[in-house]
């Protein structure tokens, strides 16, 4: 069966924000996330990574590989904007910190 996700972008995360120690870990986290539906991609125009959801109904997790100085932030980075996705949208009232601590406990309490 093949993969939701090609090989080449295990490929480039891996070469380009030198995690080849974590290809595993990689594919795994990929596979979690793409069985949502959730299509990931890089970037290298910004150092952030962030989370879209634009009009075609494809919501995608953009990770920035742009000067990469800790590897294993990608990592986080692609779990963390995971968990925005399972928060959902922001209410009325929510407040940043609320809304950042809330992504990482969907992230760790639903899937890992």
């Amino acid at each position: 069966m093949p993969l939701p996700f090609p090989d080449k972008l295990i490929d480039e995360l891996c070469h380009n924000g030198d995690l080849e120690d974590y290809r595993e870990t990689i594919h795994d986290i990929l596979s979690v996330i793409t069985a949502t539906g959730i299509k990931v991609s890089t970037r290298y125009d910004v150092s952030f990574s962030n989370i879209e959801s634009p009009t075609d109904n494809i919501t995608r997790i953009r990770v920035s590989l742009k000067n990469v100085k800790a590897p294993l932030n990608i990592i986080w980075q692609l779990l963390h904007e995971f968990g925005h996705f399972l928060s959902g949208k922001a209410k009325s009232g929510d407040t940043l910190l609320f809304r950042e601590e809330l992504a990482m406990q969907k992230t760790i309490l639903t899937h890992l």
